[in-house]
């Protein structure tokens, strides 16, 4: 039935296990004026694709026509312009090695999750000992009967995909540059797929088990959460930067830091993250989104310390040159390990998305460690922040309470928002859970810009007063709002004539403590307004 011609060779290695089968010679070069075709083929009494390599069942063809094919398990097949990639001398054998892999468990991917990704069928491979082939003007054509995966149909998103070495560090992760899936699988439910590729290496289809709408839903979110928080933060600076009063204190200075910081982000993940065409540009625009994502984090840390000052501690002794020293740290620590990242291994940051992949150290330390120490940081902070505000009235009137407790609320949600605890959910995307923990990550992280816009400018009276007079007037003091009578002068009340850092007569510690704490949207304000 087989009438193909074999390849004329004189083998070097010959090995046959359960799960791997190696065939190592060096053929004549007259061997390559036609198609080589290696693989594993069906017997003809059974079609059991998953039962053990069988040394009958794995050979060498020239020309393998139809009757070859049909009963592919997994093949590859050298093009005849091959020998034109290589410099051999016309009397030289060329050394040809095939491997077939009956599982994928030597190919465990670090940089795509296993739960939303499977290798769907045999893996073979092809090399030239000495030599890297890429570039052919003819494909590397594989062909692969699919493995029965439940609940997949010909409708399924699959790829093309040959192990990349390179990626991940050195560890290698799957990649479909220079691949194509030309045909397959057929409606009528014939599980046979061709795959054309310009190189010689591990070839296999990969498929989506998931399908494609998690991640569509997830990318087209990331896109209009970001968007959103861009214009955001931007309305946010402009508001503060435009107030003088409203830029002159501490706390202000390091909102419009971590505003700077999150903009940076934002902007660096919507034209970078997908460049992974551009190698150069790839690892740019990946140190980039890496930079600007612990700096955002540092930030925040540095804005917790703030709340702590303010909150807990209330009688700040004051930090020399306390902005200097937080500027230093949260935007020089991350400059200096993303650019020693950078050096050492620039090849993290390719790949798939511009960004350090999963089983690197760069991505184990430079993003994981850090982030998580931030963060247990935030945590600590925002506790005693919390606890603070929840125990700061001992004695309250029975109509307030209902209020007071609305404002506690307010209060613990705007500063677990501003601490970036929402990270949290993306350390806990794992398991059966993960697409919705990546949903609550992307969601409340996409849309940081916006809660410091709600929280921070929305509520902020000054604003709200400067955008009415610009709006119904057209005319405001840059110096920030304020309340005029009919005479021009500046209407009477207490904090008009009261200096800001006087405490009344009469008024114990910890009263000064509790009015500088109470309030819901009032003590929001206040970290926009004491110094």
């Amino acid at each position: 039935m087989r009438c193909n011609r074999s390849v004329r060779h004189h083998y070097r290695s010959h090995l046959i296990r359960d799960n791997i089968a190696v065939r190592a010679f060096t053929a004549d070069q007259n061997n390559f004026l036609s198609e080589i075709t290696f693989g594993t083929f069906f017997n003809s009494n059974t079609r059991n694709i998953q039962e053990d390599l069988d040394d009958s069942l794995i050979n060498v063809f020239k020309d393998a026509g139809p009757s070859i094919l049909d009963d592919v398990k997994a093949s590859i097949t050298l093009p005849t312009s091959l020998l034109d990639a290589i410099q051999y001398a016309p009397s030289d054998a060329v050394p040809l090695t095939f491997v077939v892999y009956r599982t994928s468990n030597l190919f465990i991917s670090s940089g795509s999750s296993q739960m939303d990704e499977e290798v769907e069928t045999l893996i073979v491979s092809a090399t030239i000992e000495g030599q890297k082939i890429t570039n052919l003007n003819d494909p590397v054509v594989t062909r692969f009967h699919l493995l029965p995966i439940e609940g997949l149909t010909t409708d399924t998103t699959r790829q093309c995909v040959f192990w990349d070495f390179s990626l991940t560090g050195g560890f290698g992760d799957w990649s479909s540059e220079g691949c194509e899936l030309v045909s397959g699988p057929g409606e009528n439910g014939d599980p046979l797929v061709e795959c054309h590729c310009d190189h010689l290496t591990n070839f296999a289809v990969l498929v989506d088990i998931q399908g494609d709408l998690g991640s569509l839903v997830l990318d087209v979110l990331s896109i209009i959460g970001c968007v959103i928080s861009i214009v955001a933060l931007l309305i946010t600076l402009i508001a503060f930067l435009a107030i003088k009063k409203l830029r002159s204190k501490r706390p202000q200075q390091v909102l419009i830091n971590l505003c700077f910081a999150l903009l940076g982000l934002y902007l660096s993940f919507l034209i970078g993250i997908n460049r992974a065409n551009l190698d150069v540009g790839c690892v740019i625009f990946g140190a980039l989104i890496h930079y600007f994502c612990l700096a955002s984090i540092s930030w925040m840390s540095v804005e917790a310390t703030i709340m702590y000052l303010l909150f807990v501690k209330v009688f700040d002794a004051g930090i020399k040159y306390f902005m200097r020293k937080a500027s230093l740290v949260a935007w020089g620590l991350p400059l200096v390990v993303v650019i020693v990242s950078a050096i050492l291994k620039p090849n993290n940051y390719t790949g798939k998305y511009c960004f350090p992949h999963a089983g690197t150290l760069t991505f184990y330390i430079g993003v994981l460690l850090l982030v998580g120490l931030m963060l247990c940081y935030n945590l600590i902070l925002f506790t005693l922040v919390v606890r603070q505000l929840a125990f700061r009235r001992k004695s309250m009137i029975a109509d307030d309470k209902r209020s007071e407790l609305v404002k506690r609320v307010q209060n613990a949600v705007a500063i677990s928002v501003l601490l970036g605890l929402a990270w949290l959910f993306g350390f806990l995307a794992i398991g059966g859970a993960q697409f919705i923990f990546n949903l609550l990550f992307l969601i409340f992280n996409t849309l940081q810009g916006l809660f410091v816009f709600l929280f921070f400018c929305l509520r902020n009276k000054d604003i709200v007063t400067l955008w009415r007079e610009k709006l119904f007037s057209g005319s405001s003091d840059s110096r920030g709002p304020q309340a005029v009578n009919k005479t021009g002068g500046p209407r009477n009340s207490s904090a008009a004539t009261t200096p800001a850092n006087t405490t009344p007569r009469g008024t114990t510690s910890s009263d000064k403590q509790t009015d500088s704490t109470a309030g819901g949207g009032e003590s929001i304000q206040m970290i926009a307004t004491q110094g």
